[in-house]
């Protein structure tokens, strides 16, 4: 009998629906693990690639501020990067970054705390995924940004300063937000012109502020202060009349005469003495007013009831972290006119002259030194109003230390220091606006040797770039060389030419013109309200340049202007 029995279906295989569940099964166990595994992949693949951009973004920064101008045209190139941004475009173009991928490209530029331009990247760019795309997710975009600064303001020196604190080729001006850049401050007013939307877009990337360093060297032994001054803050002029009498030095053979400005009482007034400019011991101008009312036709921002500019003058240092410490304030709002007015002072410490706080007379115990022991104290000069306030600044040793003392009449003063060319009482002490400075000059029809930056030996093998804001003398044409005092006339002579014709569409890096693209000289006379364009450029020496002093050679006929210098030296950096 045969016993073996034949398997059943039931125990060898499981039932159809079961199986198929675990079909199912094992494909969502695989897709969720190919999931897992493509997320880790493709993020960190994104990880990697972030890295890269963000390399490659800092790096396409630094190429461009390079190229980042120190002025430019606000109408072909309102955010003034169109240089910068072509040269960063290249430079990832060349490094497997074509430009033509990315989502967002944007660039600004900028002031860093110290007053130096800086030039702003931010780029977005979506990394394509491989097995995200599953998913739905074809890339993931990153946002990276960078910021990098590369033009060095020059130290531009006060023409006061620079002559111990005699007032006789230049002094500084500045107007407000309420006026325009027309009369020639391209820094503090709001607008070009009077109505509508002709913004100076220049004021957003300055805010306005004109920035000053003060350079107290090693030698500086004497005492631990140093006194801040300041010419005439006040925007009022409290001296009435057009009929000046002044007096000769002892060089000139004394003795005094008098001349009629023939101005109103709201203009500027000083005449000339018959004196000469280039020699030491001699006064030339006698001072009367140094103010000036304008019209209000530019929407005034004023808090003066008058319209009379009102201008702020902040003192500060930077400590070793970089940071702002506030040592005084002092606001003229032409309410201390009569304490001010033509007079040189040092707020918190002039009788009649209070400050917001703090004393102009700063310890510089605190203040940190660089590796040739040489402090720094800053001052920020803002304003609000429309009016003209002719103003300057010197700083020294205080009252009582040198045997030498400064009356603090402008022509005393002057008549003083011309009576005594070995005094001053600057100790060493200089001060030098950063990259601007506003220029009222005096002279007419007299060629005079303006010095402008300090060029020291660290700066050799930079460049070096200038140009002029609404330089409108009413003359068909004018040339400025630039030289530098420790070489030789043929060795660095740059000529800085204004040209009344239209430009050549390709001109060499010393012709220059009026920064308009409708009509490029905007008034076949003048400069009026434009940069000269293409600005001045030109190498400094290297090899045995010791440093010197960059002077403008010119005749600028009493036109009130604004230079703006950069030098480039060393390598771009990060700011951020």
């Amino acid at each position: 009998m045969n016993d073996h029995h034949p398997p059943t279906q039931a125990t060898d295989q499981l039932p159809p629906g079961e199986a198929g569940q675990s079909i199912v099964l094992v494909v969502l166990v695989f897709l969720a693990l190919l999931a897992f595994v493509g997320i880790a992949v493709d993020v960190g693949f994104v990880f990697v690639r972030s890295s890269q951009f963000a390399a490659a973004v800092d790096s396409a920064t630094l190429a461009g501020v390079v190229d980042l101008p120190p002025s430019f045209n606000p109408i072909t190139d309102p955010q003034g990067t169109a240089a910068a941004d072509l040269r960063a475009e290249q430079f990832l173009t060349a490094n497997g970054w074509p430009t033509d991928t990315f989502d967002v490209f944007t660039s600004g530029r900028s002031l860093t705390g110290e007053g130096i331009p800086q030039y702003s990247l931010t780029i977005t760019w979506p990394v394509e995924t491989f097995f995200l795309r599953l998913l739905g997710f074809s890339d993931i975009p990153i946002t990276r940004s960078a910021t990098a600064a590369f033009f060095a303001q020059a130290e531009i020196y006060t023409a006061s300063q620079y002559r111990r604190g005699v007032v006789s080729q230049a002094s500084q001006f500045i107007f407000g937000q309420g006026a325009c850049t027309k009369y020639g401050d391209p820094v503090s007013p709001r607008n070009s012109v009077a109505g509508g939307d002709n913004l100076n877009l220049e004021f957003p990337i300055t805010g306005g502020i004109y920035h000053y360093r003060i350079r107290v060297p090693s030698t500086y032994t004497q005492t631990n202060i140093v006194r801040v001054e300041l010419l005439d803050p006040d925007s009022i002029n409290n001296v009435t009349g057009s009929t000046v009498a002044f007096t000769h030095t002892l060089a000139y053979g004394g003795g005094g005469g008098s001349a009629n400005c023939g101005a109103g009482d709201g203009q500027m007034c000083f005449v000339e003495t018959g004196e000469s400019f280039f020699t030491g011991n001699q006064n030339p101008f006698w001072f009367w007013r140094l103010d000036e009312n304008y019209d209000s036709s530019c929407n005034p921002l004023t808090s003066d009831p008058f319209g009379n500019t009102v201008t702020t003058f902040d003192l500060f240092y930077y400590n070793t972290s970089g940071n702002k410490v506030p040592l005084a304030k002092y606001v003229d709002n032409n309410a201390y006119y009569n304490s001010t007015d033509m007079k040189w002072v040092s707020p918190g410490v002039t009788a009649g002259v209070p400050t917001a706080s703090g004393s102009f007379e700063v310890d510089i115990t605190p203040l940190p030194a660089d590796a040739l022991g040489a402090r720094y104290i800053h001052l920020d000069v803002t304003a609000i109003g429309n009016s003209k306030n002719g103003w300057d600044i010197w700083a020294g040793l205080p009252s009582g230390y040198y045997s030498f003392t400064m009356p603090s009449d402008i022509n005393v003063r002057n008549l003083a220091l011309a009576n005594s060319p070995a005094a001053d009482a600057t100790n060493g002490v200089r001060v030098y606006a950063l990259g601007r400075i506003s220029v009222q000059n005096f002279y007419n029809t007299l060629e005079v040797k303006l010095p402008l930056a300090n060029i020291n030996s660290r700066q050799a093998g930079g460049t070096i770039y200038a140009t002029l804001f609404d330089y409108d003398t009413g003359l068909p044409s004018e040339n400025i060389t630039m030289t530098i005092d420790t070489l030789g006339w043929g060795d660095f002579r740059v000529p800085f030419n204004i040209v009344s014709t239209v430009p050549d569409p390709n001109p060499p890096d010393w012709e220059a013109n009026c920064d308009d693209p409708a009509d490029p000289l905007d008034n076949p006379l003048d400069c009026d309200n434009w940069w000269l364009y293409p600005q001045y450029k030109v190498g400094i020496p290297t090899g045995i340049f010791v440093g010197g002093t960059l002077e403008a050679n010119y005749t600028p006929y009493r036109d009130a202007h604004t230079w703006l210098i950069n030098i480039t030296a060393g390598r771009p950096f990060l700011t951020r």
